[in-house]
C-alpha cells in the first residue's frame, strides 16, 4: 500500500497539469486591434451594474489552481496582474481596455472611448480611471448612459489620431416605452413660482449640451431673481446626463433646478445678519468665531482675512502676509487628540472669509454677501468647500471700510418637463 502512495501522488499531478493545460488551450481571448503604428488595443472586458473590479495579466490556469486549491500556493510562483476598480451611481457599463505595444509589453494611457447607436448618436463616458503594475495599465470606462434599445452596439476607441471599433452586446437592452412630448410652451409650479419652458437650445461648441428658454413669475409677477442652475435630462429607457443624450429618442424629461441669485431678496428666516464689521485691510485678519442658526442648518463664521496670504487655525490667524500668492484655498478639517479643528492656509487678492457648516442637506446651498455704507451689494464666491469647511473670496473691485455680513439658505425650486428633443439629428 504504501508503494501506491507515490503513484497516487503522481496521478493527482498529472491530473493537474493537465487542468491547467486544457483550461489555457480553451479560454476565450479577448478581443483586439492593431493599430497602424502596430500598437494593440484589447478589450479585457465588458462589465454592468453598480460595482465594477477586474484583474488582468495574471496566469489564469494558476489563479484559478490558488483559488480552488489555496494548499498549493506555497507550489506556485508568485501572482502577477493588476486589479482595477470602480463604481457607478446607477447601473451602467464599463469597458475595460488594454493599449500596449506587443513588441517591447509597454502599456500606454491614452485612450478615449465613446458608444455609437445605430443612428450615429454618441454617448460619451461619465468618468474614466485605471491601475498599473510594472508595465501593465488596465483602464476603466464608465458610462450610465449608452444605447440601451439596440442588442447591439459600436464601440469607438481612439489613441491620439488613431482609431478602431468593437461590437457591444448590450447587457440591457429593450424593450422600452416610448415617451409622447408635450407642446411648448408649457408651465409648472412650485410653491409661489410658475416656471414656464418656452422653448430648448442645442449647442455643440465647446460640447454637446442644451440650455432652456424659461421665463419665472413669483405670484404672476415675471422676475429675474430665480435663474435655472441645471437640468437633468432622462429617457424612457432609463439613461441619464447632464448634458445631451441621444435625440432620436422621441421624448426626454428634463428636471430643471432653480435657485436665487446672490442679489435677490430672501424672507428673514432665511438671513443671518451679522453686526456691521470692519473690513480688514491688505494683509490683516480678524477672528470673528460668531455661530448661528438657518433653517437647520448650522453655521460657523470663523475669520474674516484681508487680501494677501493668511495660515488660519481655529479662526486664529497664526501668519499673514499682504502677499497674496495667486489663489489658494487649503483649508480642511482635522482631527487631533482633543477633537477636531480647521486649519489652512488661504491667499486671495481681496477679503474673504472662512465658514463651518452643518446640516446642509440635498441641493440646499448657502450665499454670502455684504453690503457697505452706501448700500451697494457685495458678493462673494465660494472657492473652496470640504467636510463642512468652506472659503469664501470677495470680488477685488468692492472695497469697502466698513459691511454688514449676510449669510443666506438658497433651497431650490424645481420643475419638471416631457419634451421633444431639439434637434433631429444625432449628436455627431
Amino acid at each position: 500500500m504504501k508503494a501506491l502512495r507515490p503513484l497516487r501522488v503522481l496521478l493527482v499531478l498529472c491530473a493537474l497539469a493537465l487542468i491547467v493545460i486544457v483550461s489555457f488551450v480553451v479560454q476565450k481571448w479577448p478581443p483586439s486591434a492593431t493599430l497602424s503604428d502596430g500598437t494593440v488595443i484589447r478589450l479585457e472586458a465588458v462589465t454592468y451594474g453598480k460595482s465594477h473590479t477586474l484583474r488582468i495579466g495574471a496566469v489564469k490556469p494558476l489563479e484559478w489552481l490558488r483559488e480552488h486549491l489555496p494548499f498549493m500556493a506555497g507550489f506556485l510562483p508568485a501572482a502577477k496582474g493588476v486589479t482595477s476598480k470602480t463604481s457607478t451611481s446607477n447601473d451602467g457599463l464599463v469597458f475595460w481596455l488594454t493599449h500596449f505595444d506587443p513588441k517591447t509589453g509597454q502599456h500606454f494611457d491614452n485612450l478615449s472611448v465613446a458608444a455609437v447607436d445605430e443612428h450615429g448618436c454618441k454617448f460619451l463616458e461619465n468618468s474614466s480611471g485605471g491601475a498599473s503594475s510594472g508595465k501593465l495599465y488596465l483602464r476603466n470606462s464608465a458610462f450610465e448612459a449608452f444605447p440601451r434599445r439596440e442588442s447591439s452596439f459600436r464601440m469607438n476607441v481612439r489613441a491620439g489620431d488613431r482609431q478602431t471599433s468593437f461590437e457591444i452586446k448590450s447587457p440591457a437592452h429593450g424593450p422600452f416605452p416610448k415617451w409622447t412630448p408635450e407642446e411648448l410652451p408649457a408651465t409648472r409650479s412650485d410653491g409661489d413660482l410658475a416656471i414656464t419652458l418656452n422653448s430648448l437650445q442645442y449647442h455643440s461648441d465647446p460640447y454637446a449640451s442644451i440650455s432652456g428658454d424659461f421665463a419665472v413669475r413669483r405670484s404672476g409677477v415675471l422676475t429675474k431673481e430665480w435663474k435655472n442652475q441645471s437640468m437633468r435630462l432622462m429617457d424612457a429607457t432609463g439613461n441619464a446626463a447632464w448634458n445631451v443624450l441621444c435625440t432620436n429618442e422621441p421624448a426626454w424629461k428634463i428636471t430643471a433646478k432653480f435657485y436665487r441669485v446672490a442679489s435677490a431678496s430672501f424672507d428673514e428666516s432665511e438671513i443671518w445678519r451679522l453686526p456691521k464689521v470692519r473690513a480688514p485691510g491688505d494683509g490683516e485678519g480678524i477672528t470673528l468665531d460668531r455661530s448661528n442658526s438657518i433653517g437647520g442648518v448650522q453655521i460657523r463664521v470663523l475669520a474674516f482675512a484681508g487680501a494677501g496670504t493668511h495660515t488660519i487655525s481655529n479662526g486664529v490667524f497664526l501668519s499673514s502676509s499682504a502677499d497674496a500668492i495667486g489663489e489658494q484655498w487649503n483649508i480642511n478639517r482635522l482631527s487631533s487628540k482633543n477633537g477636531f479643528y480647521i486649519r489652512g492656509t488661504i491667499s486671495h487678492a481681496a477679503p474673504a472669509l472662512v465658514l463651518e457648516t452643518k446640516g446642509l442637506a440635498g441641493d440646499d446651498r448657502l450665499l454670502v454677501r455684504a453690503k457697505d455704507a452706501m448700500g451697494r451689494i457685495i458678493i462673494a464666491d465660494q472657492h473652496a468647500s470640504l467636510y463642512g469647511v468652506s472659503g469664501w473670496g470677495f470680488h477685488p473691485s468692492a472695497a469697502a471700510e466698513e459691511v454688514e455680513l449676510e449669510l443666506l439658505l438658497n433651497r431650490p425650486r424645481y420643475a419638471e418637463f416631457i419634451v421633444k428633443p431639439p434637434i433631429a439629428e444625432p449628436v455627431k
